[in-house]
């Protein structure tokens, strides 16, 4: 297969004309929605957070866990909340897609955890299935670091950080 300038995308075998998923693709793919053709299949999730999540992550150099269950209430729980919904059909859609994230929160209440996106490649962890057909966490991991060292190297797990609004990589 011939490698893709984007970070992410879709296997080249799907008939789509445009560069970002549409609606009649999304109904045949299998999540994750947005696979690098390198990776094994499952291992590429997204992240998305506020301006004030996404400053934690930078200073933190980690994405922390939550202690809300996937309705948003306080339950005690220890979970990086990740999900298969790519940035740009958040972006097409918000309206559409982030309930499905974060269910019948009011419009104002998910529309400013979807600020930011980071897309993250996961090799080696297993996120757990979540209630909602496209939520996925991470049990028991107080924090998930950004870089971690395989084989002495340094990598890199975010992919990609994404405006959501604008679609611009920041």
């Amino acid at each position: 297969m011939k490698r893709s300038a984007h970070p992410y995308t879709r296997p080249s075998a799907l008939p789509v004309k445009s560069k970002f998923i549409n609606e009649q693709v999304k109904t045949f793919l299998e999540p994750p929605y947005f696979l690098s053709e390198n990776s094994n299949k499952g291992n590429v999730y997204f992240h998305y957070t506020n301006e004030a999540g996404m400053q934690g992550i930078r200073r933190d150099n980690a994405i922390n866990a939550s202690n809300k269950n996937e309705h948003g209430q306080p339950a005690g729980l220890c979970r990086i909340y990740l999900t298969d919904i790519a940035p740009e059909l958040m972006r097409q859609n918000s309206a559409r897609y982030a309930p499905l994230i974060f269910g019948n929160a009011p419009y104002q209440s998910w529309q400013n955890k979807i600020r930011y996106c980071y897309v993250l490649n996961l090799s080696g962890l297993s996120p757990e299935k979540g209630d909602g057909e496209h939520i996925f966490y991470l049990k028991d991991i107080p924090f998930l670091p950004i870089h971690y060292r395989l084989n002495g190297q340094l990598i890199n797990r975010v992919i990609a950080r994404k405006n959501v609004a604008t679609g611009l990589v920041i």
